[in-house]
């Protein structure tokens, strides 16, 4: 058994413009986007994965440094291009699947999208109520058979699809994964932390912050004195100055963005 990763501009809603790096490696508690993945991988006892990236046809993008960033993991990574469209131009997902014949060499495969993951690889067997359903056919996981069907697949799925399912998965792996160590190097005795917190490394509180409960905070972030972070994720290095509230927000880049609607706003200290 082989998987097949589909990936697509726009998976994680307006989260995508203000994060620099590859989509898959947006930050979850417990790990990154393709962390999830794998660990689900590794759970179906599955070693190998290939990585399709939706694109227009003719805009096609330079996979060449994401395939060598997956290089060393605990799947045996490849990456391949999809122009999505009706041929000749592009190809449907049964085209597209057909032309993925010398990675299956004649295997099964399981066909995922990156934004409706199995949460197993970090759940367990039974998954915590609460966590965001997939909807529509789209993002169903299917299995691709040796045969050239594709078949519905059993498995469970959650939702990290645009800002709303994936703030409010994020939230319940906070909830429900266990608590990591939290490294205190630099958090001031005077601040208060209310798990549960998911803080990255050289995290910096000054005395009277406020952090939780219900926080992921980016490695290198710093929080000043009398700042207050409620139910808001971090997901890149911020520097928040003093007196300021978030909560029920993300945090990305410059950018404050409301989960429910996805509206952003500028950062703006106060």
């Amino acid at each position: 058994m082989k998987a097949l990763l589909i990936s697509s501009p726009g998976d994680f809603g307006s989260l995508e413009p203000h994060w620099a790096d590859d989509p898959l490696f947006l930050p979850l508690p417990g790990g990154s986007i393709i962390d999830l993945h794998e660990a689900s991988f590794l759970r179906l006892g599955i070693r190998q994965a290939r990585m399709l990236r939706c694109h227009q046809p003719g805009q096609i993008p330079k996979l060449d440094r994401l395939e060598a960033r997956l290089k060393g993991r605990a799947i045996d990574w490849s990456v391949r291009n999809w122009p999505v469209g009706p041929w000749p131009s592009g190809f449907t997902l049964s085209e597209v699947l057909l032309r993925q014949g010398l990675f299956l060499e004649g295997d099964e495969a399981i066909v995922f999208w990156t934004a409706a993951p199995d949460p197993r690889g970090w759940t367990g067997p039974i998954i915590p109520s609460g966590f965001p359903s997939v909807e529509g056919p789209k993002w169903k996981t299917r299995v691709w058979q040796s045969g050239g069907k594709l078949q519905t697949w059993d498995g469970p799925q959650i939702s990290l699809a645009g800002t709303r399912d994936f703030y409010r998965s994020s939230i319940r792996f906070l909830e429900t994964l266990p608590p990591p160590p939290l490294g205190l190097k630099g958090i001031s005795r005077q601040a208060v932390l209310e798990p549960p917190l998911a803080l990255g490394p050289s995290v910096r509180a000054a005395a009277h912050s406020h952090l939780g409960p219900l926080v992921q905070l980016a490695a290198g972030s710093r929080v000043e004195p009398g700042t207050s972070l409620l139910r808001t994720l971090v997901l890149t290095p911020t520097r928040f100055s003093k007196d300021c509230s978030f909560a029920d927000k993300i945090v990305i880049g410059d950018y404050v963005v409301e989960p429910l609607h996805g509206d952003e706003t500028p950062l703006r200290m106060c």
